[in-house]
């Protein structure tokens, strides 16, 4: 570890938690740290600092008068606190030995062996795979650097040939207006279609065709580039109506790739579980939990998923650590940790071994050019 950022950091944890004498780098989750910073960050420039939970109002009024102590001349801002905060964690795992693994999604065609892997990891870069499931061979597509793609406001096309992401750079005075929905060739970021949207609100859509898509709309979207390769159906609208965030996208992909929905539930102030289900084979049940919550846990999003197997007996088998599952090739494909598993039903209460298809963690920023 380089002894300078050892210093400052050192001088950090002692303002901060005075009252923890040895807290080391080794023993802090750098992974919670920096991913719940960002989403500090995120939420704090979507609402400029406005109307922000009463919990994250203390939190902030508190980094400022510890951080006063640490960097005087940084006091005054809230923002700037935790701006600085996820540079000093990044300089942290970029330096010592501390590694995270990358989180996962996929998008999968439904008429043809391709998918999507997206790939984030750090927290503001994200890159996207070409899966082609009948060799379970991958292709790099692009980098996104400094921004976020949300993955349940995105989808595929029937056919696999393209795909539509919502994502957020927070550059607000650029072209895209900080936020923008694109339409672009599998798995590339280059737009075909570009959409400058300028919030969090609505945004990405969903293919009702191989070529024909639904936007997300809402309000506020404002279209930068056009193209012939795909249409826009402005008479579509999804079966149900989930809001104006992700569920609204990502509830009805579900539904239409098979999904069941089977319960929903509150689970405390502003936070909800809406559970998914799918039947596999011999019996077996797969299910999804799908959490919103505002006061998420350490490492998560508002919105993330957990999964369980639930044989013909009723015995249930809890894979809280799945980020994402699929029942598709007659197999449960899911992702852990940044890898892409596999996992057969061997019969009625057995599963067999998992299988590893690919390790996503050792991938690093690098410039592609999209092929058109």
């Amino acid at each position: 570890m380089n002894i300078q950022i050892q210093k400052i950091w050192d001088k950090h944890i002692k303002i901060t938690y005075p009252f923890e004498k040895d807290l080391l780098i080794k023993t802090i989750n750098l992974l919670e740290l920096y991913q719940s910073v960002h989403e500090i960050i995120d939420g704090y420039v979507k609402i400029e600092g406005v109307n922000l939970s009463l919990e994250n109002q203390q939190l902030l009024e508190k980094s400022q008068g510890d951080f006063k102590k640490v960097i005087p001349e940084l006091t005054g801002n809230g923002l700037i606190y935790f701006k600085r905060m996820a540079e000093l964690t990044q300089l942290v795992l970029n330096d010592s030995d501390s590694k995270f693994p990358a989180r996962l999604h996929v998008l999968v065609a439904r008429h043809s062996s391709n998918a999507i892997v997206i790939r984030r990891g750090p927290s503001k870069q994200v890159c996207t795979f070409n899966w082609d499931r009948k060799t379970n061979t991958f292709t790099q597509g692009q980098w996104l650097k400094k921004a976020r793609i949300f993955e349940r406001r995105s989808d595929i096309s029937a056919n696999g040939k393209y795909w539509i992401y919502f994502a957020m750079d927070a550059r607000w005075d650029s072209e895209t207006k900080g936020s923008y929905t694109v339409i672009s060739k599998t798995p590339w970021l280059k737009a075909l279609v570009l959409y400058a949207k300028g919030d969090g609100w609505h945004g990405g859509g969903l293919f009702s065709y191989d070529n024909v898509y639904w936007l997300n709309d809402g309000y506020g979207h404002e279209k930068k580039q056009h193209s012939n390769l795909v249409k826009r159906n402005k008479d579509y609208q999804p079966k149900e109506n989930y809001g104006g965030e992700c569920p609204h996208v990502y509830y009805n992909r579900l539904q239409r790739d098979g999904w069941k929905l089977t319960d929903s539930y509150e689970t405390g102030k502003r936070n909800s579980n809406t559970v998914f289900e799918r039947d596999i084979a011999r019996g077996w049940t797969l299910r999804k939990i799908c959490h919103a919550d505002s006061f998420h846990p350490m490492g998560k999003g508002v919105y993330w998923d957990e999964h369980e197997l639930i044989n013909k007996q009723g015995d249930t088998i809890s894979q809280p650590d799945w980020e994402w599952a699929e029942w598709m090739d007659n197999a449960v494909m899911f992702a852990e940790f940044g890898k892409l598993y596999k996992l057969i039903v061997k019969n009625t209460i057995e599963l067999r071994k998992r299988q590893l298809i690919h390790d996503f963690n050792d991938y690093k920023f690098e410039e592609l050019i999209a092929p058109y």
